[in-house]
């Protein structure tokens, strides 16, 4: 449950494999009151009856799970997830820019856009940080990008 590469992750289920063990990659998506509050979802890879034997822990620390295939698939999907992450917080640091140019008050178009259906709920949380000007990071962009 680590955000490795999917290689990596391959070559781990390759050695357990040859020793006659199961190992799955199961990434995390959420954030920590996600995870405090057994809200996780979970991307997984490897072997599918061994995915299906572990749902019984899933359901414990998270409200969704899913299967995304072979071995790397589940640290693949979170790469997909991240990317996207990244790119919403640039979408929305270049849109506060923008409307600071046109003349909009900064602070409203915080305490705004944490109001409108196009800030993702995963944003939510940021928005406050950011207004108050801590840039301080929350996630290594080195685990953005693991391959």
């Amino acid at each position: 449950m680590s955000t490795v590469a999917p290689e990596t992750s391959l070559r781990l289920f390759r050695a357990a494999r040859d020793r006659g063990i199961s190992v799955l990659d199961v990434a995390i998506s959420g954030s920590t009151p996600a995870a405090e509050s057994g809200s996780l979802t979970l991307f997984g890879g490897g072997d599918r009856q061994a995915f299906e034997v572990m749902t019984p822990i899933f359901h414990e620390i998270a409200h969704q799970w899913f299967y995304m295939g072979p071995s790397g698939s589940g640290m693949a999907m979170k790469l997909v997830v991240n990317a996207i992450l990244g790119v919403g917080m640039q979408a929305i640091a270049e849109a506060l820019a923008l409307g600071v140019q046109l003349g909009l008050s900064r602070d409203l178009l915080f305490d705004t856009l944490g109001k409108t259906a196009v800030v993702a709920p995963a944003f939510l949380g940021k928005l406050p940080t950011a207004k108050r000007r801590d840039y301080t990071p929350q996630f290594p962009l080195r685990l953005m990008r693991r391959i």
